[in-house]
């Protein structure tokens, strides 16, 4: 099954909803309008690019895309001027053969209007039915029993940012018989005049019966069927809300009686659309109903679009599934505040209210729903914590619609300023929030005038003026004219025009301001209001664009950024401005940003003036020299609208909000702060590495929500460090180090020969060359690997099954130093310093934590006297069975004493093996006992006693005991005075056993090779071994 996400892209489950992946990333537009799989081959898919909903919010598309191998990659786009797709379907004999609704552009005429046919596949494209400049097709059904009868529904509207003509005389209701070469105008029973958007179904069980959904005037307005496949039309119900935004119809597949239509609060009839009953309208399920598909051999199984996501019922909506992990998230705007350890994030989102969750959590897993919570209600806007305490914050929903909620509690408080003095206030649909930077409690929130508070809303003073053009939208031309004031839908799901839509205070001065309206103005007041200088004319920005964003510098008082966003005139093109005398003048800063992306958002890095980040319709992009060049952010971010972004100062982290996929953090900026510099190294650069938390993550918990449930990721838990190398030789030496405030060598990791830049991330634990490997599984938080323990007798470089002969790093400075090496001439050595700070959760004293990591050291290197001892005895073992082999080949030779000096030196090895086993790489396979893995997880040694430890061996023995050191290497408790004692009786039990091993090696071994000998028995010599 395959989703299309309003702006969100295309999602597919092969699992039946359980599990979802996002297939159309590659194709660098999110804004999707329709989808369709071949019916002959699930593998054909085509996607429509550009949403089909002509909302106020709507975005564009640059095209239909196809696929033949399930959405793994994607054709070039076909159609790439149709921006909005209505409706894909696939004629069920051929997948070649496909018709698509192009709607043409929302935003002005022309584009590539029509219904569209392709027979080979989308090689070739014939438009099978144009009707003018101004309308195209929102909707085309097939008839099950016959592909070549199609039905379509034309659809004449025009957006701008003023208003919205939602219908007009040429929205009709067609029909083909022959394939499309022809259609026939549906006319008999049908509303005449102005007509707005039609929904259409076709029955299943029976396709003479049409079903349309008609947005037109007064009476007419309503739901209309035909039992002759269109010929004739009876109006059957007279009610259709919100026409223009809804307007979906579907018929149950085994009852053409049973029709579903979709809308706000969406209903089903069961008498073929005279009555109507609710449906899907308990549940937890969200309004505002979009698609709807019944499952044609199941009527049971029906899956439903909405706002809030996708539902799944398995029993005709009378309980239903919500799926969490499609992730479609539409925020309009972001911000963040600085708790700690782990700051917050905060954001309205389309139609879900306003949320706020932390940026990562302590579990080994990410940030899921149930970590984040609602604030305030209806459609989500500006949501963002009071400066002082991050408990309180300021929610907006439309229409100024304002609260301050209290975390503590979870209480709001309306706080909306209200006209006075004979105002009249015109709100932005996402209206503006600043809490001021300078002054405690004071906040600024604008509509067409801006307004400030003292007291953290309870009052307001009005310190402006009316700051836009002030006009009448009512006398702003559409279609080429001014309409009248009774057409059809006239501004419906408009905003009010001319209002003030982005607002900056100064980082730098308290009372320098800055405001940018939809209709193209931007004013600068220096005295809180006191005065204003207006600017209404930008070079190369058409007059009256809406301003998207405006934003002071934090480096320079006098320097304004500004962003332009013209797709509410059809102009998609990027406008980035900046100004250096307090907003007077401009100079275009977009450089070689792409065209066709409008831009949305600008945020200056607060330590590196030339660092600037936008976010437009396709990406975030960054420029590291001021806007001369730009380059696309990716890493895991798609093509999504990017509205909103911050950045946020104590970690240096960029935190995307887009309008589609939620939010996406890129941790630590140094690098782009330094890449300019770094670029202009000779061999490499070493980046800045940030201090980061010595945190141990917690292991001990689960989502408990399965595949279904929806987790985001955690940063990797350790320091980001960051190189450059701009030359190396193949067989130049390089090594990246990790060394402690003693100076000890705590970590080495490899440094690939080849240039580029490298981001790895050191773990925080001590591994080689100071201890043994580091086990990547403990490191990132999950259960330690099987294997690696004391199997067979065999010690396996760790203490116990799944030990690790690594531990976490203590708090404290730390130098990380790059050494690349040429074969000849001198070393190029770089070092940046950081820390691990403790961690506050962290209950241990900085004298217990000190006592903690010292013991953790005597630990691993006790690790390695083992190790080291186990190589030894070895030898000696594999000595004295060369000596036994030779022996039992001369069994007759054999006298009862050499016997018994042959058993009794078999016996003292086999004591010693069992008690301090041997090393990895010498324990035979099959020899005994469990395999050298160690025994399987949650079993028993094959053949042992199930009175074993953690190390599989009797926790009786010499390796048993060790193995209980393994708690203080992976968990953070203060070292007992037992720990302390244990350690120090294995070290002095280490030195018996090592005597033992000497003593035959030594003295009883040689003695016995003397007496064999001498009893006419030949032992070949030992070969030599390596130490």
């Amino acid at each position: 099954m395959y989703v299309a996400v309003a702006t969100g892209g295309v999602w597919k489950t092969t699992n039946g909803g359980l599990a979802w992946t996002p297939v159309s990333d590659s194709i660098g537009v999110g804004s999707i309008g329709a989808v369709a799989a071949a019916p002959s081959n699930g593998d054909v898919v085509w996607v429509g690019s550009g949403e089909a909903n002509n909302m106020r919010s709507s975005s564009w598309g640059v095209g239909v895309f196809k696929s033949t191998d399930g959405g793994k990659t994607w054709s070039k786009p076909m159609l790439p001027k149709s921006q909005h797709i209505g409706r894909i379907v696939i004629d069920p004999r051929d997948p070649d053969i496909v018709y698509v609704a192009a709607m043409g552009p929302l935003w002005a005429p022309g584009g590539e209007r029509g219904l569209f046919k392709t027979v080979d596949g989308g090689k070739t494209w014939t438009n099978t039915k144009s009707i003018s400049a101004q309308t195209g097709f929102t909707e085309i059904v097939m008839d099950p029993a016959n592909p070549d009868v199609l039905y379509a529904a034309s659809l004449q509207r025009e957006r701008r940012e003023y208003g919205f003509l939602p219908g007009g005389t040429e929205s009709a209701i067609w029909k083909t018989t022959d394939g499309a070469k022809s259609w026939t105008k549906l006319a008999s029973g049908l509303p005449t005049g102005e007509i707005g958007r039609i929904g259409l179904t076709v029955c299943r069980s029976r396709p003479s019966t049409v079903y349309a959904s008609v947005h037109a005037k007064a009476a007419a307005n309503g739901f209309y069927r035909s039992d002759d496949a269109g010929s004739t039309w009876k109006l059957v119900n007279s009610s259709n809300g919100t026409a223009w935004y809804y307007s979906q119809v579907r018929c149950d597949p085994t009852d053409a009686e049973h029709v579903y239509r979709l809308n706000a609060n969406s209903q089903e009839s069961y008498d073929g659309g005279k009555s109507w009953t609710s449906f899907a309208a308990g549940g937890g399920v969200h309004g505002d109903a979009h698609a709807l598909w019944i499952n044609p051999e199941d009527r049971e199984h029906i899956v439903l679009g909405n706002d809030g996501g996708v539902d799944i019922s398995y029993d005709r909506g009378r309980t239903w599934y919500n799926v969490e992990n499609i992730v479609g998230a539409q925020f309009y705007a972001i911000a963040v505040d600085n708790a700690t350890p782990f700051y917050n994030v905060y954001g309205g989102l389309q139609d879900n209210q306003t949320w706020a969750g932390p940026s990562r959590t302590r579990n080994a897993f990410g940030p899921s729903n149930a970590d984040w919570y609602r604030m305030a209600g209806g459609d989500g806007f500006y949501n963002v914590p009071d400066p002082l305490d991050h408990n309180i914050a300021y929610a907006e929903s439309q229409n100024g619609g304002v609260v301050r909620y209290d975390a503590r509690s979870g209480q709001t408080k309306s706080i909306k300023p209200y006209p006075k003095n004979g105002e009249r206030h015109r709100w932005n649909w996402s209206a503006p929030i600043v809490p001021s930077q300078h002054t405690g409690r004071t906040l600024y929130m604008a509509a067409n005038y801006l307004f400030k508070s003292a007291d953290r809303g309870d009052s307001w003073t009005t310190i402006s003026p009316d700051l836009t053009r002030n006009v009448d939208r009512d006398s702003l031309p559409m279609r080429g004219t001014v309409p009248s004031r009774d057409v059809l839908g006239l501004h419906e799901g408009t905003a009010e025009f001319s209002n003030i839509s982005t607002v900056s205070e100064s980082p730098r001065r308290a009372g320098l301001l800055a405001v940018g309206t939809d209709d193209g103005l931007i004013q600068v007041t220096q005295n809180d209001g006191k005065s204003w200088t207006k600017t209404a004319s930008f070079p190369g920005v058409p007059d009256t664009t809406f301003v998207s964003r405006v934003q002071f510098s934090a480096h320079n008082e006098g320097t304004l950024y500004a962003t332009f966003d013209g797709h509410r005139s059809n102009d998609f093109k990027p406008y980035v401005m900046r100004s250096t005398d307090f907003g007077r003048t401009w100079t275009s800063i977009a450089g070689d940003l792409p065209d066709g992306g409008a831009v949305q958002v600008i945020r200056e890095h607060f330590r590196q003036p030339n660092l600037l980040f936008v976010g437009t319709e396709f990406g975030a992009f960054f420029t590291v020299d001021n806007g001369v060049h730009w380059t696309q952010l990716k890493s895991g971010i798609p093509g999504v609208p990017v509205w909103d972004m911050q950045i946020q100062s104590g970690w240096n982290d960029l935190v995307l909000g887009t309008h589609g996929r939620g939010v996406y953090i890129l941790d630590d900026l140094g690098p782009l702060e330094k890449l300019a510099e770094a670029k202009r190294a000779e061999v490499a650069y070493l980046f800045p590495a940030r201090n980061e938390i010595a945190m141990t993550l917690n292991n001990s918990r689960n989502s408990g929500m399965g595949s279904t449930g929806f987790t985001g990721q955690n940063p990797d838990n350790g320091v980001r460090l960051a190189y450059l190398i701009n030359t190396i030789a193949s067989d130049d030496k390089a090594k990246l180090e990790i060394i402690d405030g003693g100076g000890r060598i705590v970590r080495e990791l490899p440094v690939p020969r080849r240039t580029g830049m490298f981001r790895p991330v050191w773990d925080m634990r001590v591994g080689a060359p100071l201890t043994a490997a580091v086990d990547t599984n403990v490191a990132a938080g999950r259960a330690p690997a099987a294997g690696g323990g004391f199997g067979g007798g065999g010690f396996g470089g760790g203490f116990g099954r799944g030990a690790t002969a690594s531990y976490t790093a203590a708090p404290g400075s730390y130098t990380v130093r790059l050494t690349i090496t040429p074969k000849t001439g001198a070393s190029t050595v770089l070092t940046q310093r950081f820390a691990l700070l403790r961690d506050t959760e962290q209950a241990m004293s900085e004298g217990e934590l000190k006592a903690l990591d010292a013991f953790r050291f005597k630990v691993v290197q006790f690790q390695k006297a083992i190790t080291a001892q186990q190589t030894r005895g070895d030898s000696v073992v594999a000595r004295f069975a060369e000596v036994k082999k030779a022996a039992d080949a001369n069994a007759a030779k054999l006298t009862p004493e050499l016997k018994q000096s042959l058993a009794a030196i078999g016996k003292e090895l086999a004591s010693y093996v069992k008690e301090v086993g041997q090393a990895t790489a010498s324990r035979p396979r099959g020899a005994g006992g469990p395999p050298a893995g160690g025994p399987p997880a949650g079993g028993t040694p094959p053949g042992g006693d199930d009175d074993v430890g953690a190390s599989g061996q009797s926790d009786g023995s010499f390796t048993g005991r060790a193995g209980m050191l393994n708690s203080a290497l992976n968990s953070s408790f203060p070292v007992s005075a037992a720990q302390q004692s244990q350690l120090q009786s294995l070290t002095r039990e280490l030195e018996q056993h090592g005597a033992r091993v000497v003593l035959v090696k030594t003295d009883r071994l040689p003695a016995l090779l003397k007496s064999l000998q001498g009893a006419g028995i030949t032992v070949p010599d030992a070969p030599a071994r390596s130490q």
